[in-house]
């Protein structure tokens, strides 16, 4: 956030300081709603990985709505293929927080549609910078380089 507030980026400003305490809340709202039990609650096969959680709500992921929530804020801001990186990442948080036995499937694309939820939410609300209006965003045709391609900085 603070990044954000030197680089002047005041929409990035509000949209961080409150994509994580809106995204919490509506998570901890969603589990008391789903009560949903984590996999080594209703499972005695599965095996728990690393520090993976055995209390406590499973429905919806955490990790996963606030990873996809970082990568949609940032979107304005970064070259695309931060983005693709960043999604990939998000995607990545997912499926380990499964492999771990934190979640079920079902949990982490509850937890992605949370986090994409929240973003538009709070773009919705702030309003959203748009695409090729900032530095590091693909150029419209008539702003690109000779050859027809390629990112400007600016």
């Amino acid at each position: 956030m603070s990044a954000a507030c030197w680089l002047r980026r005041p929409h990035l400003v509000l949209v961080a300081g409150c994509a994580l305490p809106l995204e919490k809340a509506l998570e901890v709202g969603l589990q008391k709603i789903f009560d949903r039990k984590r996999p080594a609650q209703t499972d005695p096969d599965v095996r728990l990985r690393d520090d993976a959680p055995t209390d406590g709500p499973s429905y919806p992921s955490g990790h996963a709505a606030i990873a996809t929530a970082a990568v949609l804020s940032l979107a304005p801001y970064v070259p695309r293929p931060v983005v693709a990186a960043g999604a990939a990442v998000a995607g990545s948080t997912s499926a380990v927080r499964i492999r771990q036995g934190a979640h079920f499937p079902m949990d982490a694309v509850g937890g992605v549609l949370l986090g994409i939820t929240v973003t538009y939410a709070l773009d919705a609300l702030f309003g959203r910078p748009a695409e090729g209006s900032l530095p590091g965003q693909l150029l419209g045709p008539a702003m690109r380089g000779p050859h027809g391609g390629g990112y400007a900085y600016l």
